[in-house]
């Protein structure tokens, strides 16, 4: 299956899915529309868009008719998922976040599609993304409400961390790497079952 990424560099988190053997093309987001990318659209099963919600829509505009029965993924909530399915009415579509972020080797991937996605659709996305870390395909209201609480705990985190760096009096590069290992060691007890409060 061949993916095409709308992205202006291809993001890290991609990696697994060549690696899985998947053709995985990557086209800039801020270049014009051409007709080498409309010939990648034709050959393509799955997009993956990144971008604002303006770089979105001028590719949307650009591209709609060729992105016929093709999975589109947006990535982030820039645009709802009822915008999205105004701009592509010939597509199947659906928003997909990321977290921590797509820049990382692993993350979870949460996905809310309309009824144009079918079960079988969601297989071939689940297929693609394994090796990523994992995916969650949620309704879009539990999607978007999880995302607010997801944003809040990073912020809450990244303040946290910051104010625990500012009074620890050993080399930075050895603290940070050892709270990359507490942080990865409680998230793996948590996604292997144990509950969040006693896992630390």
């Amino acid at each position: 299956m061949r993916i095409l990424v709308i992205n202006e560099t291809m993001p890290t988190v991609f990696g697994s899915i060549e690696q899985d053997g998947f053709d995985v093309k990557l086209h800039p987001s801020r270049d014009a529309p051409s007709m080498h990318l409309h010939s990648m659209i034709k050959e393509t099963e799955m997009v993956f868009l990144f971008g604002n919600a303006n770089e979105k829509r001028l590719f949307a505009d650009d591209v709609w008719h060729l992105l016929r029965n093709k999975q589109v993924l947006s990535v982030g909530r820039s645009l709802a998922l009822s915008e999205l399915r105004d701009l592509l009415p010939l597509s199947k579509v659906s928003i997909c976040s990321f977290y921590l972020s797509p820049q990382i080797d692993k993350a979870l991937a949460v996905i809310s599609s309309d009824q144009t996605v079918s079960d079988q659709d969601r297989q071939k996305v689940l297929a693609a993304l394994k090796g990523c870390g994992d995916v969650l395909f949620l309704s879009d209201s539990v999607h978007g409400a999880l995302d607010r609480e997801l944003q809040k705990a990073i912020e809450s985190l990244n303040e946290n961390i910051r104010s625990i760096q500012k009074g620890v009096a050993i080399d930075d590069d050895i603290f940070e790497y050892a709270i990359g290992w507490l942080l990865y060691g409680l998230g793996y007890s948590v996604i292997r079952g144990k509950p969040l409060g006693s896992a630390i």
